[in-house]
């Protein structure tokens, strides 16, 4: 409202004083173009600088004309700006945009690129249908210390009653099992060496398994009888002090991928029993080993059990907290953790700093092992967390989800719980790229946002525009209009006295003067000169360190006063609108 009277006020005086037509749309672009807008901001010198500066500035790529070299036309601008000055070529108005290159079934789309603008927001759906029966592989991984004698007893009395369970959970044909054992690092203190213990680690009229690190003793197997018959002559181990190596056996099993034969397109379960904490990174020292766990897979043999050598597990310390979350992360792992009451608490902790995890409390004698297995995974199974990996840093990330398709109710985050069977998921993403008006060092990204535990994979290309798809335009040969020209009044040149130019392009020239357009030491590009380092200029004829550029014309020295005339005795000016 303003600016409407101030303008309305101006051009009713530039009426009266000349008896003549002004107009009020020259006006507004006039007004316009002085004033410093965010997208004019004299710091804007290609088209490229012109898109990164946000998302509601746009270019104009018409083609320079002779008009142009006299008045302040503007290139870079809002839209609604260029549209109102006759701009017919608008270059840069791009949008973010979304392209699906491969659909899904059970996630889409699983392959797709998003093109991202500037301080723009841009949203797109990632759509995830749950399966009525998820294949599990299943790998159980149990202390075998001789605190766990009678856990192991009971286990060899459920095995085949837990692989019933698993496979009517799963359904037929879709349940694979496997076992691995852990008990602690073969060196004082956690394990007596002396030569008698390392033979026999228990009493001598009950004698036991020597002490190890990690066992690999089934891969995982369609045929759970096998299982039942691994168990059954399995014994028990013992060491000297109350922690285990039970952070070893978990790495092991997640890292170990071609031993222990994880399969794709399964829900990949580990369940852990024990009814003693865990040693963690930095214990090791009591041992005299010093290196970092290095995350590997140590567990190799060609004949069942596969174990760790003593020489590496003596060579690595424990794994640490956060390379069990780690490595359980990456390779999405659910985790099961069936303890003891003494234990739960510090279990319980740690499952809290993992993507998917539950744990359960045990008997004694692990009669309730099979109850806690259906239960937490029913339980875990029926989540549907969205988790995403590759977003450049100046990308930022947020999501609303759909948790039923029946409901149109969206909540704020990446979590739904109590997810039947059949049932669809959706997420509303929305990807913002912030940086200053910095384009990223790399011109794509490989982003990827996958459902945890599902197997379910979306991979999204995210680009930036950074440049102008302009026209190839040829440069054109520049003609000087004879006429005098409302920039000459306004901003005369510092090196060319103005009235010595009106009075050259009136007085001896009656015809129009055809000079040829060159874009010197520079490029033409998107209806400019696009000007190499240290020129400036609408023909980068203009030194940067001895001249100034004028929008509206020519060189000038910036040691030289601008001197502003009006020009209400000198124009017929066209009536106000």
């Amino acid at each position: 409202m303003r600016l409407s009277r101030t303008l309305a006020s101006l051009c009713g005086a530039f009426n009266f004083v000349n008896g003549g037509n002004f107009s009020y749309q020259n006006l507004i672009m006039f007004y316009r173009s002085l004033d410093t807008q965010f997208c004019q901001d004299p710091s804007i010198e290609t088209c490229r600088d012109c898109i990164l500066r946000g998302p509601d500035c746009a270019w104009c790529a018409d083609n320079i004309t002779a008009s142009d070299m006299g008045t302040h036309r503007m290139k870079c601008g809002r839209l609604d700006d260029l549209k109102l000055q006759g701009c017919k070529q608008i270059e840069a108005d791009a949008k973010s945009s979304l392209k699906v290159t491969e659909s899904g079934k059970k996630i889409r789309p699983k392959k797709s690129t998003v093109e991202l603008r500037h301080g723009e927001s841009y949203s797109f759906q990632i759509e995830f249908h749950s399966e009525e029966y998820y294949p599990i592989d299943m790998y159980y991984v149990m202390d075998l210390s001789q605190s766990m004698q009678d856990d192991l007893f009971k286990l060899k009395d459920l095995a085949s009653k837990l692989s019933e369970k698993m496979v009517e959970i799963t359904g037929k044909d879709n349940f694979r099992i496997g076992h691995g054992s852990f008990v602690d690092k073969p060196v004082m203190p956690f394990i007596s060496t002396t030569e008698e213990d390392l033979k026999n680690p228990c009493s001598k009229d009950k004698p036991c398994e020597p002490a190890y690190n990690f066992h690999n003793n089934l891969n995982l197997t369609l045929d759970t009888s096998k299982f039942f018959e691994i168990v059954d002559k399995m014994d028990h181990s013992s060491n000297l002090d109350q922690a285990e190596a039970g952070l070893d056996g978990i790495l092991q099993a997640a890292v170990c991928k071609d031993l222990i034969g994880w399969g794709d397109d399964r829900h990949k379960l580990i369940v852990y029993s024990s009814d003693a904490p865990f040693h963690v990174a930095g214990d090791g020292k009591l041992g005299g080993i010093l290196e970092p766990n290095d995350m590997k897979c140590h567990t190799d043999g060609s004949v069942l059990p596969n174990e760790i050598p003593r020489e590496k597990a003596i060579q690595f310390d424990y794994p640490s907290i956060g390379q069990i979350v780690d490595v359980i992360s990456k390779n999405e792992i659910i985790m099961i953790f069936a303890v003891t009451k003494g234990v739960k608490k510090t279990y319980s902790l740690l499952a809290d700093l993992l993507p998917l995890a539950a744990v359960g409390e045990l008997e004694d004698d692990s009669n309730n092992v099979i109850n806690i297995i259906e239960e937490k995974y029913n339980q875990l199974a029926q989540k549907v967390r969205l988790q995403h990996s590759g977003i450049p840093e100046n990308v930022q990330v947020a999501a609303k989800v759909k948790c039923h398709a029946d409901r149109e109710v969206w909540i704020d985050g990446f979590e739904c719980e109590q997810i039947n069977r059949n049932q669809a998921v959706t997420y509303n993403v929305t990807l913002t790229w912030n940086s200053d008006g910095i384009c990223p060092d790399i011109s794509a990204a490989e982003a990827d946002f996958l459902i945890y535990g599902m197997d379910a994979k979306s991979e999204v290309e995210i680009k930036f525009i950074c440049d102008c798809d302009c026209p190839v335009y040829p440069a054109p040969s520049f003609i000087v209009d004879p006429k005098f020209t409302l920039g000459m009044l306004f901003f005369p040149s510092g090196r060319i006295n103005v009235l010595f130019r009106l009075f050259i392009n009136l007085k001896y020239f009656s015809d129009k003067i055809s000079v040829p357009f060159s874009c010197n030491s520079g490029n033409y590009s998107c209806g400019q000169c696009v000007c190499p380092d240290g020129q400036t200029g609408n023909m980068c004829e203009c030194d940067v360190e001895t001249d100034t550029a004028n929008v509206w014309e020519g060189c000038m020295d910036p040691n030289v006063s601008i001197t502003f005339y009006l020009p209400v005795l000198i124009f017929k000016f066209t009536e106000c609108r």
